[in-house]
């Protein structure tokens, strides 16, 4: 009897699944953890050098159907950095997922902060949903990076 519930819990589970457009033949996720990190020096943000290391870490899953097809992907990640110029210091945190149902857009959602040497910081925060070319469909949520304003906001305090 125990494994009569069992069974019946695990198919009440799987309904939702099976009835999601492009995963009613997928498999569960294939789940790749991932870390990652170096450092280059920009020089055309600001128009002087920036010292910029950086690491990432976090896990990918992928679903596929039945004839292999990849049907979704969704990335899970935070990436850190440190960018010296001028004897000064900024440090910047991002949360962030990123989902790709393979219907032609992408779907980011977190947080990504930068904390500047003059106290202030900038900050993206919320949901953006953009075609595979970077065209912005929809956007909710602060996204001053989106909207080109980096140098703006960047350069001064670490002049």
């Amino acid at each position: 009897m125990r494994w009569a519930k069992v069974l019946l819990i695990g198919l009440a589970a799987t309904l939702p699944m099976t009835n999601a457009p492009g995963i009613a033949n997928a498999t569960g996720p294939q789940i790749e953890p991932f870390t990652d990190s170096g450092s280059f020096v920009d020089t055309s943000l600001c128009g002087f050098p920036i010292h910029v290391s950086w690491q990432e870490e976090g896990t990918v899953y992928q679903w596929f159907d039945a004839d292999g097809n990849l049907v979704l992907l969704k990335r899970h990640e935070v990436f850190s950095e440190v960018a010296r110029a001028n004897g000064k210091v900024a440090t910047g945190v991002d949360r962030q997922n990123f989902v790709n149902a393979q219907k032609g857009d992408y779907v980011f959602t977190g947080s990504w902060i930068f904390f500047l040497p003059d106290g202030s910081h900038i900050q993206n925060a919320g949901r953006i949903r953009t075609k595979e070319d970077g065209q912005i469909l929809s956007e909710h949520g602060l996204h001053p990076i989106a909207e080109g304003r980096l140098a703006e906001l960047f350069c001064p305090p670490m002049s």
